[in-house]
């Protein structure tokens, strides 16, 4: 079993950082403003909800992040602090790193853009509907499942990830 880390990439890091102070912000703000009282309650009201929206969608992200890729031998992990994503050998197509140009025009249909790493739902017309589990905007590996879904991920050394995912899918089939 080996472990693959997942780092953020520069813009990841700055957006992560952007979202946690704004959260610490607007909680300063709401307290301030119920301890001082001065406020009426519609304006306290609407802060308090956006601070907790924006609060609940940053931890979501944080736990979702992808921490680390592990390959054991029946098996490739996508781990999180939130819960480990499974996905059995004899259930991949084909594992592959992108090429060049494919991830270009890639639209985010329902998922995160940067906090705390790109995840969530994503389509371009070369690959169709794939879900992410990055932490970059490169190193970018497919994973093609049998069904036809396709999951991305990333890692700090793809080449490495690929070699050591395909030789234990070659021994698990």
């Amino acid at each position: 079993m080996y472990s693959y880390p997942t780092t953020l990439d520069t813009v990841s890091k700055v957006v992560s950082a952007f979202m946690v102070g704004l959260c610490i912000f607007l909680l300063f703000m709401v307290f301030s403003n119920i301890t001082k009282g001065n406020q009426g309650v519609a304006p306290t009201l609407t802060v308090s909800l956006v601070s907790a929206l924006l609060l609940a969608t940053t931890l979501y992200c944080y736990f979702n992040m992808p921490r680390a890729i592990t390959t054991g031998p029946e098996k490739i992990t996508i781990e999180t602090k939130a819960k480990a994503l499974l996905i059995y050998y004899n259930d991949i197509r084909s594992i592959r790193k992108a090429n060049d140009g494919e991830m270009s025009g890639v639209v985010r249909t329902f998922g995160n853009g940067g906090c705390f790493g790109y995840t969530g739902l994503y389509y371009n017309k070369a690959l169709g509907s794939m879900r992410w589990y990055c932490t970059q905007r490169k190193n970018y590996i497919i994973i093609e499942k049998n069904d036809g879904k396709r999951l991305v991920v990333t890692c700090d050394d793809p080449n490495g990830f690929l070699g050591d995912a395909n030789l234990k899918a070659l021994v698990a089939k």
